[in-house]
């Protein structure tokens, strides 16, 4: 294992991807992980032990929180105690930093690194949006040091997604989530990012026998709320409704309208109220529910039916981050100060 080559490498990667996909979940990518952890440890090429953190960083994702917490663990004690014996200090800094930014995926409990403290200066980001119907480009400028967690977060709050939900690529490179604890100013971004699902949302039913469900019935009343007065919706309302949720020429939109207040309008004042507002898109979702769905994603309206709103930024509890221990270990923090004074890729 000390001498492992990229080619030889590769040809271990293809064998334990063959393996694991013949097991079932409970014990899927567990299959070479020990020899994986020799490698890094013992190997000498540096470059093979940055592509093997890379594969464990993927292989843990199948994991259970109480493995993965072992493993780290077992990881942060064994790569002190060869930095303190004075070993390969840059290997072993390299397997460190890779300990913290796999543990900081969901967010780094604001333990904010030194580069953080600086003056970040402004990023203006263009994203082309394909996660849903909502506007097709759609900018944001935000502080440089975020770290990609957090641009993730901010991204999903303009097209109402979780930030996990977002698979984002800088031209046909992938911003992996292996690099959400990373600043923005380090990794290889330009000014413009495309979106899109990570994985398929499966779409809600709208109707059960018959009638809207409860949370479309839910849907439509915060949508009828937000285009009426005092309970009622004028000609007015509705048309700049439809011209939101379907985007046709002014003269459709005002031949839909038209077509709807005929038919749904009982008291023929000019006006809907509730009950004949979701008539109508109960009608409509039972003979053609794509076109329901169509305006309701123009609204932001997720397919499980959800409006996240203003979704607030998760952090996980810094006790339990690895660089909660490190910044409170004085031995270790001895060590990084002197390191500082070692000339070349060390310091």
């Amino acid at each position: 294992m000390r001498r492992v080559t990229v080619w030889s490498f590769n040809i271990f990667v293809k064998l334990v991807a063959s393996l694991n996909d013949k097991l079932d979940d409970s014990e899927a990518n567990k299959v070479g992980m020990s020899e994986l952890i020799v490698m890094i440890f013992e190997n000498e090429n540096l470059a093979v032990t940055k592509r093997a953190l890379e594969l464990m960083s993927h292989l843990m994702d199948k994991f259970d929180k109480e493995e993965t917490g072992a493993l780290k663990e077992g990881f942060l004690e064994k790569c002190l105690a060869r930095l303190y014996e004075g070993a390969n200090y840059e290997k072993y800094l390299s397997i460190l930093s890779s300990i913290l930014n796999e543990s900081e995926k969901a967010g780094n409990g604001n333990l904010n690194p030194v580069s953080r403290q600086l003056p970040p200066e402004k990023m203006h980001i263009t994203f082309i949006n394909h996660f849903n119907e909502l506007r097709n480009k759609l900018h944001l400028t935000v502080n440089s040091n975020l770290t990609l967690y957090e641009l993730r977060h901010e991204m999903g709050r303009l097209v109402n997604a979780y930030g996990h939900e977002l698979k984002m690529y800088c031209g046909e490179k992938l911003l992996d989530e292996h690099w959400n604890a990373l600043s923005i100013d380090s990794l290889p971004l330009d000014n413009t990012i495309s979106i899109s699902k990570r994985h398929k949302i499966e779409r809600a039913e709208l109707t059960t026998a018959g009638k809207l469900t409860d949370d479309a019935n839910k849907i439509f009343k915060m949508v009828f709320d937000e285009y009426s007065t005092n309970g009622l919706m004028s000609k007015n309302d509705c048309k700049r409704l439809q011209k939101r949720m379907v985007g046709d020429s002014m003269i459709f939109v005002e031949s839909k309208v038209n077509k709807i207040f005929q038919n749904y309008d009982a008291d023929k004042d000019d006006h809907l109220k509730f009950s004949e507002f979701v008539s109508h898109y109960e009608m409509l979702a039972k003979v053609k529910p794509n076109s329901v769905w169509t305006g309701l994603e123009a609204l932001g309206v997720r397919e499980d039916l959800r409006l996240l709103g203003d979704v607030p930024l998760t952090q996980p509890e810094p006790t339990e981050l690895p660089r909660y221990f490190l910044v409170h270990n004085d031995r270790f923090m001895g060590l990084l100060f002197d390191l500082l004074s070692v000339e070349g890729s060390v310091a």
